[in-house]
C-alpha cells in the first residue's frame, strides 16, 4: 500500500479522468462514465485503484458556476474533473450531489463556441465642415441712413439768398446749400423738414480762429437740425502738403467738437477740398490724412466734403477744347482714395459733395452747352457712379456717398455760366425719381 499526499492524489485523479474522457468521450456526454471517488481513503475508478492514507478530507464549499445560484445542495466532498474551454487544462472542482447534470453543463459550456471578435473598424472620420464665406459686412443704422443718395443744388444768389433756395425747394430739391443768411436756412428747414439744408456763413476773414468760426454759425437752442460747412477749399490759407493737411485736420476736428458740444443735432462738414485735391498719389499726404482726419471721420465726429466735378468726361458730342477721357476715380469718385489708401472706415457713410456738376473750364452745364437730354444722361451716370459699391480688400460695401449739390442755382454774375436754371425739367425728373 502506497500512501500519497493529497496533492498527488488530486493529480492522479486528473490523469485518470483525462484518460477516461479521451477513451470514451461519449460516456461523459451522456453522463454514464464512472466518476472517481474518494472511498475510505482510496481513489477508485475503472482504470486503477490507488490505496491512500485513511484520513477524512475536509473540503470547504466553493462557489462554482456548476452550482446554481440559490441551490440547497451542499457539496459532499466528491471530486470531478472539468476542462477549461479556452486552454484545455484540467483541474478538480467541488461539485454538488448531481455530477451528471453538472458534467452536462460543463460539456455545454465546452461546446459553446467562443464568439470571435470582429475586426475593429477604423473610426468614421469626422466630416470636414464646408467653410462658408463670411457675409458681407452690413452698415450700422445711424442718422446717415435717412439721407440715402440725394442730389440737390448749391444756391449762390447775388440779390436775395432766399429766392434761389426757395425756388429750388418748390421744385422738390432734396438738398439745398444756403449761404450767408442763417435765418434763410432755418426758415427753409422749418418749411421743408425732410430737406437737407446746409448752411455756410461768410468765413473768408476767419482764418484759423475756431472760436470765430463757431460764432459765425449763430447757434441757437431752437435751431432745427442743420449741416454746417467749414472753410471752403483753400481759403483758410493752409496748403494741402502733408503738414498742411495735418493743420487743416486739427482745425476741422476742433470745430466739429465745439459745434457738437453746443448744438448736438448739428453736423460739421469738414474738408470742402477742391476737385482734384488732395494729392492721393503722395504717400505722405495719405499718411497725414490717415493719422489726422481718419480718426475724427471714423468716430462720427465729422463728415467729409469733397467737390467732385466731372472734368473732361461724358461731355456733349463736341466737348470743350482739351477735354479728354478721365477716369471717375480722379474726380467724381475721388473720395474712394480715402478708404483704399487713407484709413477711412468703409462702414461709415458720411461722404458728401457740397459742389458737383461739370467743370468745363469756362462754366458748368450751361457753359459746356448741355441740352436737357444730355443733362439727364449725366444725372443718370452720376447716380450710378456715386452708388457703385466700394470694394476694399475683397469685401464689398455700400457706397459711403450721401448727397451732392449741383453748383449753382440762382442769379450770380460771377458764376452765371454754371447757373442750373433753364434745366428745370431734367432736375424735376431727377428729384421725382
Amino acid at each position: 500500500m502506497v500512501t500519497l499526499p493529497i496533492a498527488m492524489l488530486e493529480l492522479a485523479a486528473c490523469v485518470v479522468q483525462k484518460q477516461a474522457i479521451e477513451s470514451t468521450p461519449e460516456a461523459f456526454v451522456t453522463g454514464t462514465a464512472p466518476v472517481p471517488r474518494l472511498t475510505s481513503g482510496v481513489l477508485t475508478s475503472q482504470q486503477s485503484t490507488v490505496p491512500v492514507r485513511p484520513a477524512p478530507i475536509q473540503v470547504s464549499p466553493v462557489r462554482s458556476p456548476l452550482i446554481p445560484t440559490g441551490s440547497t445542495g451542499t457539496p459532499t466532498g466528491s471530486v470531478t474533473v472539468t476542462a477549461s474551454a479556452r486552454n484545455k487544462l484540467y483541474f478538480p472542482e467541488v461539485v454538488g450531489p448531481n455530477p451528471t447534470s453538472a458534467l452536462a453543463r460543463v460539456n455545454a459550456q465546452i461546446n459553446t463556441p467562443v464568439p470571435t471578435a470582429l475586426p475593429t473598424e477604423p473610426p468614421t472620420p469626422t466630416p470636414v465642415p464646408t467653410i462658408v464665406p463670411a457675409p458681407l459686412p452690413t452698415v450700422a443704422v445711424d442718422d446717415a441712413v435717412r439721407f440715402g443718395y440725394k442730389l440737390g443744388v448749391n444756391c449762390v444768389d447775388d440779390y436775395d439768398v432766399r429766392s434761389g433756395a426757395n425756388y429750388a425747394a418748390s421744385l422738390g430739391a432734396p438738398v439745398v446749400v444756403v449761404y450767408i443768411s442763417k435765418s434763410a436756412a432755418v426758415e427753409l428747414k422749418q418749411r421743408y423738414p425732410n430737406m437737407i439744408v446746409v448752411y455756410r456763413p461768410f468765413l473768408n476773414d476767419v482764418g484759423n480762429n475756431v472760436g470765430e468760426l463757431i460764432k459765425r454759425y449763430e447757434l441757437a437752442p431752437s435751431d432745427p437740425p442743420l449741416l454746417y460747412l467749414g472753410h471752403n477749399e483753400n481759403e483758410i490759407g493752409i496748403d494741402l502738403s502733408p503738414d498742411g493737411v495735418r493743420a487743416r485736420a486739427a482745425f476741422d476736428a476742433q470745430a466739429a467738437q465745439l459745434l457738437k458740444d453746443r448744438q448736438p443735432n448739428a453736423i460739421y462738414l469738414a474738408g470742402s477740398f477742391a476737385h482734384g485735391t488732395p494729392d492721393f498719389t503722395n504717400p505722405d499726404v495719405c499718411r497725414a490724412i490717415r493719422e489726422a482726419y481718419a480718426p475724427a471721420y471714423n468716430s462720427g465726429l465729422l463728415w467729409l466734403d469733397m467737390h467732385n466735378y466731372t472734368l473732361g468726361r461724358r461731355f456733349p458730342t463736341h466737348p470743350p477744347s482739351g477735354a479728354g477721357i478721365v477716369d471717375a476715380i480722379w474726380y467724381e469718385r475721388r473720395w474712394q482714395w480715402l478708404f483704399t489708401n487713407c484709413g477711412f472706415s468703409p462702414t461709415v457713410r458720411h461722404i458728401v459733395a457740397s459742389e458737383t456738376g461739370v467743370e468745363a473750364g469756362s462754366g458748368g452745364f450751361a457753359g459746356a452747352g448741355y441740352t436737357e437730354a444730355q443733362l439727364t444722361d449725366w444725372l443718370i451716370d452720376h447716380r450710378r457712379t456715386q452708388l457703385t459699391p466700394l470694394v476694399l480688400n475683397g469685401w464689398t460695401y455700400p457706397s459711403p456717398f450721401r448727397f451732392g449739390a449741383l453748383f449753382q442755382f440762382g442769379v450770380n454774375g460771377r458764376w452765371k455760366n454754371y447757373d442750373m436754371r433753364g434745366y428745370e425739367a431734367a432736375l424735376v425728373a431727377e428729384w421725382r425719381r
